[in-house]
């Protein structure tokens, strides 16, 4: 069966509570889904090579490390899926891991890693309301990722806020 995959990066518990805070309270205040605090380290589109995945990620990255990846800013765009979010600073960690999967999957899709942690997938929000959101929103300086997530979707990309309910965890590595 085809899914949408993506590889998610999770930070440590405390400091995915306290980004969860921040993006529960926005969806609440604009009505729309919560979600699980990520940053998309590889995204593989629609295809079938599911299992082949989790088997790569289980022998190839066994032995990776927790890493910090460094708060850059808050930012806003018109696309839906980086509506309002946190900019981090792209290190030899994040690159080295991202060439992992590049390297081996761009056959698949040629994902261009742009590292950043969505805080509120919404259409049409007003630039306004995104520029007050992005002045008021206080997040840790440092994150440190110590998970890595296979994230499945059915019917293909997320378009729409109510998408985020049909995202499913079926892999996780334990970063050490």
């Amino acid at each position: 069966m085809n899914f949408d995959i993506s590889l998610w990066l999770i930070p440590k518990k405390e400091q995915e509570k306290q980004i969860e805070k921040t993006i529960n309270s926005l969806t609440i205040k604009y009505s729309v889904f919560s979600f699980i605090p990520h940053i998309t380290i590889y995204h593989f589109g629609t295809t079938s090579i599911l299992n082949d995945i989790n088997s790569f990620i289980d022998k190839k990255l066994a032995k990776t490390h927790r890493f910090n990846l460094d708060f850059e800013r808050i930012d806003f765009s018109d696309i839906f899926t980086k509506t309002l979010f946190a900019k981090y600073k792209i290190n030899t960690s994040l690159i080295d891991l991202y060439k992992t999967f590049h390297n081996k999957y761009k056959g698949i899709k040629d994902y261009q890693l742009t590292p950043h942690l969505s805080l509120i997938y919404k259409t049409n929000m007003n630039k306004g309301d995104k520029l007050k959101e992005a002045q008021n929103i206080t997040l840790p300086l440092k994150i440190t990722i110590d998970r890595l997530y296979v994230i499945t979707k059915k019917n293909g990309d997320i378009k729409i806020d109510k998408d985020v309910l049909q995202w499913k965890i079926v892999h996780k590595l334990y970063l050490k």
